[in-house]
């Protein structure tokens, strides 16, 4: 049987920073909006599954629906958090600051500390403990996705249900033992993205020492080491596995579970270029090696020695040698202890037998001009960031989504909502949606907004694009279900009180298309209410 649409809704968040955290809000600020048979579209939905910054919305949201609040009171929260952000700035702090930690037995790196300041800003404390037994809500499934080191596939902060594993199939832990994990530990490994982050290792950073029960089950599983563990978006940055296997547990034989799914991504729709970088002719720079600076450092020193210890000079100049020396001395002991771990280094990764042939190719090295060791460092470095943080990610991204566009049992409850959608092919947007657009679509996939980005108040653009382009989409599922591609495969299917019931929604949500035309900014407005963020 064809599922109904817009019944058992599942929505997945893409990581892509604070972009993402506020575009997504602004997308579930307008299904909380639009109703549907007597309720908000929102309520409707009973899987989420979030990455990276699409994590923190998604685990504001489900907290708020665990303590008995509504959305709403994530909007309100989550807006204000954002809009007086100093995430960078306490984080630091707390680094620091190690003994002022919450949790003292975790790695002192940057992304602990930054997890320490969600625990205490954004999730005041709260663990899965209140996600399993806090008030009822319509979500059945909520997934936070990131991805693991030890067989690299995703590891799933999620409730235990039927075959679902808090982890995976691989690496699990039973419920029992991650009621006191907290959520914020779970958002920051979700958005713990390569480059800007060191990976979270579980169990020992998201325990609370060795005696916690995450700690004790973890080490007592045969086969269990410490695992890194980092940001969902390695493996899959649009929650789609979450989805796919939550939608396995709920489905019989006959009848899918999924009536709609909505996939909101705030990737851009075009990679920048990688600038290669220029190597110029170095000139002089070409007799700079660090052979030659060994040799004239070796040069320098015995010549020093001697003449401080032979030669009668002035106070001043032996001064000036005395201080040379030492900064000689620090040179040579880098030098060596670099060449030491280098060494240590072959032994482990290549065998102790290559470690002769690959130490000449280490003497070739520094008798290479150093200018030409800083360009092949920085090429090799700058390439292999875009690599995993671009060029990887995009085609990942690109293989999930074919999949559900070729998918017969996928493609007709599938609705993308893509930040650059409306940006690249809409043709009724006003000048005003144009250039809120244009703003979404640039803002970096930071953790942060610059005083630039405040001043602009692109918190509010991002909102309102993730708004009016959820509400675009939506017109053009319900054309694609009513009149389009699958008007024979959904519409013919369904009752005509269903049919009269999803045509009122169309001309509901047609309505709405309209007011944004006149003002972007009336759903985010009637939210904030006359909050200090309020545009008009």
């Amino acid at each position: 049987m064809i599922p109904l649409p817009f019944k058992n809704i599942a929505v997945s968040l893409s990581g892509g920073g604070y972009r993402a955290t506020t575009f997504h809000l602004g997308a579930l600020s307008y299904l909380n909006h639009q109703t549907f048979k007597g309720k908000s579209i929102l309520e409707e939905v009973k899987i989420i599954s979030t990455i990276s910054g699409g994590t923190f919305t998604g685990a504001m949201y489900a907290l708020r629906l665990a303590q008995g609040k509504t959305f709403d009171d994530c909007f309100e929260d989550l807006y204000e958090l954002l809009l007086n952000d100093q995430l960078v700035e306490l984080a630091l702090h707390k680094l620091s600051n190690p003994s002022k930690w919450v949790n003292p037995h975790k790695s002192k790196d940057m992304i602990n500390a930054f997890s320490e300041v969600y625990n205490e800003i954004f999730f005041e404390g709260a663990t899965f403990d209140v996600l399993y037994n806090g008030s009822s809500s319509h979500l059945t499934d909520v997934i936070f996705g990131s991805s693991e080191f030890t067989f690299g596939i995703q590891f799933r902060f999620q409730e235990e249900k039927g075959q679902g594993k808090f982890g995976n199939g691989h690496l699990n832990v039973p419920q029992a033992a991650t009621r006191n994990i907290r959520i914020a530990d779970a958002v920051a490994a979700s958005s713990c993205f390569p480059g800007g982050f060191e990976p979270m290792i579980m169990p020992v950073d998201f325990g609370n020492g060795p005696d916690s029960d995450l700690d004790k089950v973890w080490t007592s599983q045969k086969d269990y080491q410490k695992t890194a563990i980092m940001d969902g978006g390695i493996i899959d940055n649009l929650g789609i596995e979450g989805v796919r296997l939550a939608e396995q547990r709920h489905s019989s034989a006959e009848q899918p579970f999924i009536g709609t799914y909505i996939v909101s991504d705030v990737s851009s729709d075009m990679m920048t270029p990688y600038e290669v970088p220029i190597l110029e002719d170095g000139g002089i720079k070409n007799f700079i090696t660090i052979n030659g600076i060994n040799n004239f450092a070796a040069i320098f020193m015995i010549a020093a020695v001697a003449l401080l210890v032979f030669a009668p000079m002035s106070r001043l100049l032996t001064i000036a040698l005395s201080s040379f020396l030492p900064l000689i001395v620090i040179w040579f002991l880098v030098y060596f202890y670099a060449k030491a771990q280098l060494s240590t280094a072959i032994k482990q990764n290549f065998g102790a037998d290559q470690l002769q042939e690959l130490l000449k190719d280490f003497r070739i090295l520094i008798k290479t001009p150093v200018y030409i060791l800083v360009y092949l460092i920085k090429f090799r470095l700058t390439s292999v960031l875009k690599m995993v943080s671009d060029v990887f990610l995009r085609r990942i991204r690109r293989l999930s989504l074919e999949a559900l566009y070729r998918s017969n049992d996928w493609n007709y409850r599938f609705k993308s909502n893509y930040i650059y959608t409306l940006q690249k092919n809409d043709q009724q947007l006003t000048e005003a949606m144009k250039r809120i657009t244009k703003v979404a679509n640039n803002m970096p996939t930071t953790l942060w907004f610059t005083e630039k980005e405040f001043e602009d108040k692109v918190l509010n653009d991002l909102i309102a694009c993730g708004q009016f382009t959820q509400c675009r989409n939506l017109l053009r599922y319900l054309e694609r279900v009513m009149t389009g591609t699958y008007k024979e495969k959904v519409w013919d299917t369904l009752t005509a009180e269903y049919q009269d019931d999803l045509i009122e929604l169309n001309a509901r949500i047609l309505l709405d298309w309209e007011q944004f035309k006149l003002d972007p900014y009336w759903l985010l407005n009637k939210q904030l209410s006359g909050k200090k963020g309020e545009i008009a």
